[in-house]
């Protein structure tokens, strides 16, 4: 279980830290248009890091949540500017939830319990627009720096 909080590994370009792997860029080949409210979206990753989402209004609001959001919920949440925290339940404790949640108070990051194995049996994945970044681990200067991204990255698609 984690619980401890990892601060500082974190190159400040975002690279690999103790804790996670480098942010790798992801481009789905579903392409990136609108998919419409209850559309059963296939992507190429889980969790994914770009295609088909909802129009805007249907976006989930910033914060942490206690059930899965639906990939296409995910993606329009990146979409719309957001970074997405994808925490697996069995590794992330009750400690390490509430550390993620703090983090949500910017009002740019959404955390989501993962409905499926994570990659590399990654304690969480990070997504912003296009890019996954992989963790063994909390690192919360890693997190800052993906909301950080998601942002700027907005007003490029």
């Amino acid at each position: 279980m984690l619980a401890g909080v990892v601060v500082g590994c974190a190159g400040s370009d975002g690279s690999a830290s103790g804790v996670c792997s480098a942010p790798e860029h992801i481009v789905d080949s579903s392409g990136g248009g609108h998919a419409l409210p209850g559309a059963d979206v296939v992507y190429d990753t889980y969790p994914p890091a770009s295609g088909r989402h909802l129009d805007a209004r249907f976006a989930p609001q910033p914060g942490a949540y206690t059930t899965p959001l639906s990939p296409v919920e995910q993606v329009t949440a990146l979409h719309q500017g957001m970074a997405v925290v994808v925490y697996d339940p069995d590794q992330v404790d009750d400690e390490g939830f509430e550390q993620l949640t703090s983090l949500t108070s910017g009002g740019d990051l959404v955390v989501v319990p993962a409905d499926q194995a994570l990659p590399e049996r990654a304690a969480i994945a990070i997504t912003w627009w296009e890019t996954r970044q992989l963790c063994s681990d909390i690192d919360e200067s890693v997190i800052e720096n993906a909301t950080k991204e998601a942002a700027a990255s907005a007003s490029r698609h």
